[in-house]
């Protein structure tokens, strides 16, 4: 009896170390437990029983190996006691043998996060009582660095009581933290290819085309082709003529396995409509200079350009008389000038005459409607480009770069001819100016005396017109 109740024992671990088995072998033949076949024995021969033995271990063998490298766990679960015993998962999840014991004892409150464990326990009870075909849970433990790992727990139920009622439950337990993250990885940059508000398109390639292959629906808006009709063009083709010869010629004497470029430049849609574009372009290329990867990231700044212009136009022209430039110009210009070599400069400065009483009697628009005619005089007079500036109020000034004192007085004599013609016409207001002029004979006296002569010149001609003027 002993003997049987000992060979029911070492059978029942059997199946979990190859010592075990071992030891069931040489107890098969320590009790004689048929050595040869007899007529009605169904037992093993313990020959037959060693050589299955050998097949068990070589199969272990393998399954170890197997388990080792991959993220595969295995874990056993008694129905009776509750007890669910993890194997050859916790190792790979940081944790040193020696700890691993302690760990098991209560894995829930050591790894588990809180929030999975009612909702798998939950589920796990569901599966083994029968009301749920399958138990297959999603779940976060925590690794020894403290991060936690997504896992997927699935099971099967291997062993019931008399009753039919589960009392063992055989679980594999799998990290999917990588799987998870390039899924999400890919989720994310698929959102990010398909939504992007500038034009995306790459291609995988050989040789030294540079084709289009993947494009987002940005770039097909920007460029108007339709996908199967970009598949058609090299990227070359999406830049103007002018540029193109170039950018194929930098690409091709570029020597390095990477190329870059990053640039503003010209592109053309299928219209044929050239636009302002920023360009990211990148191609790799093997050891043969042949093209294995390309990308090109196009952003349509046709917008910001035009918004750029209008800022520069009002930084640039007068926000009044448009004709005009800018008080900010007018400063910008006189740097330039003093910096230059174009000297003699002469400057005039000029004030409209009576300005105050036109705002004051006929009001603020009737004002500004007579410094926007005086502002299309002064343009009758001189050059687009010549630097002609509001500076202030109903103060004009031009600046006048080789022109010397002479010149510069046969100017201010057509300025007050025009003026004479436009006030023939018989309008509601009648224009007079004051002028005062300075002249630089070199660049040491262009400077804020040489304006301020030209200020006090200009009040002196008032005076004479009016001597009650201060």
């Amino acid at each position: 009896m002993h003997a049987a109740r000992k060979l029911a024992e070492i059978a029942f671990k059997a199946v979990q170390t190859e010592t075990d088995s071992r030891q069931l072998a040489d107890l098969l033949r320590l009790t004689n437990v048929v050595e040869t076949p007899s007529p009605g024995n169904t037992g093993f021969w313990a020959n037959d029983f060693e050589q299955t033995l050998d097949q068990l271990a070589e199969e272990r063998r393998k399954i170890e190996i197997l388990q080792k490298s991959s993220k595969t766990g295995f874990w056993q679960l008694d129905v009776l006691t509750g007890e669910k015993t993890y194997h050859s998962f916790l190792e790979k999840l940081g944790f040193p043998e020696k700890d691993i014991e302690k760990l098991n004892s209560n894995i829930k409150a050591h790894l588990m996060d809180p929030d999975d464990i009612e909702r798998s326990d939950k589920q796990l009870q569901e599966f083994i009582k029968g009301e749920i075909p399958e138990y297959d849970c999603e779940l976060r433990i925590r690794h020894k660095n403290g991060y936690w790992n997504k896992v997927r727990e699935t099971a099967e139920t291997v062993e019931y009581d008399e009753h039919g009622n589960v009392i063992s439950v055989l679980g594999v337990i799998q990290g999917i933290n990588e799987l998870s993250r390039l899924k999400e990885r890919g989720q994310r940059w698929t959102k990010l290819f398909s939504s992007a508000k500038w034009g995306i398109a790459m291609e995988a390639v050989g040789g030294k085309s540079i084709n289009i292959g993947m494009s987002n629906p940005a770039f097909q808006k920007i460029f108007g082709y339709t996908p199967i009709e970009l598949k058609e063009l090299s990227f070359f083709n999406l830049f103007a003529p002018e540029i193109r010869l170039k950018i194929e010629k930098d690409i091709n004497e570029n020597q390095s396995r990477i190329f870059q470029m990053d640039t503003e430049s010209t592109c053309i849609r299928k219209d044929g409509l050239k636009f302002p574009a920023l360009i990211n372009l990148n191609i790799e290329k093997d050891k043969f200079n042949q093209v294995v990867f390309s990308s090109i990231n196009v952003i349509d700044i046709t917008d910001l350009k035009q918004l750029q212009q209008e800022l520069m136009n009002k930084s640039l022209y007068d926000p009044l008389v448009k004709k005009v430039f800018s008080r900010y110009h007018m400063e910008e210009q006189f740097g330039i000038i003093k910096n230059s070599r174009h000297f003699p400069a002469s400057i005039l400065q000029m004030d409209l005459d009576n300005f105050k009483s036109v705002n004051d009697q006929l009001g603020h628009a009737k004002g500004d409607e007579v410094l926007i005619i005086f502002g299309s005089i002064l343009r009758s007079v001189f050059r687009e480009e010549d630097c002609v500036c509001r500076s202030g109020g109903d103060e004009f000034t031009i600046l006048l770069p080789d022109v010397d004192e002479e010149t510069a007085k046969e100017y201010a004599e057509r300025i007050h001819g025009n003026i004479a013609l436009y006030n023939q016409q018989d309008p509601d207001v009648k224009i007079s100016v004051s002028i005062g002029l300075a002249t630089a004979k070199e660049s040491s006296e262009w400077d804020n005396a040489l304006y301020h002569s030209a200020d006090f010149n200009m009040y002196e001609d008032k005076k004479s017109k009016n001597p009650s003027v201060a």
